[in-house]
């Protein structure tokens, strides 16, 4: 089930935890893993709004943009943002989608991937191999800026 992936998860913070980047202030914290009535959790940073509830997702946001709105390229650019941060912090996100990402009032209204971190892969060649990493995160750009 979630096991590997949250494994995953807890290993790609914990390394930008260790590596000390300070691009980790893009990233949910990770407070560990938690038994519940409904078997194992894990335990990650709340991020909420300006309103005090669950953060919106990016990709409520575009869906409420319309198409020839100007704030639309906005959001275009803080999400290059986003992924420039996570670029220069070796930061791998598999698994990163618009609905991953949240504008944190946490964050002074910044966006924050909560969830998608680590490699899906057997042999993660992005995590050994700098030139896997840019190829990897040049696709993640393309698919996520279309």
């Amino acid at each position: 089930g979630n096991l590997r992936q949250w494994s995953r998860e807890a290993n790609e913070y914990l390394a930008a935890l260790h590596r000390g980047c300070p691009e980790i202030w893009r990233l949910a914290g990770f407070f560990g893993y938690a038994a519940t009535s409904r078997g194992p959790a894990i335990a990650v940073e709340k991020m909420t709004g300006p309103d005090g509830q669950m953060a919106r997702t990016l990709a409520q946001e575009f869906n409420e943009t319309p198409k020839d709105d100007p704030k639309r390229d906005a959001l275009k650019q803080e999400l290059i943002e986003l992924l420039d941060d996570l670029d220069r912090g070796r930061i791998i996100v598999g698994d990163i989608g618009l609905q991953n990402i949240v504008r944190a009032q946490e964050r002074d209204g910044k966006l924050v991937v909560i969830d998608g971190l680590g490699e899906r892969v057997l042999l993660p060649l992005t995590l050994i191999n700098a030139q896997a990493f840019r190829f990897q995160s040049m696709r993640r750009r393309k698919r996520l800026l279309r």
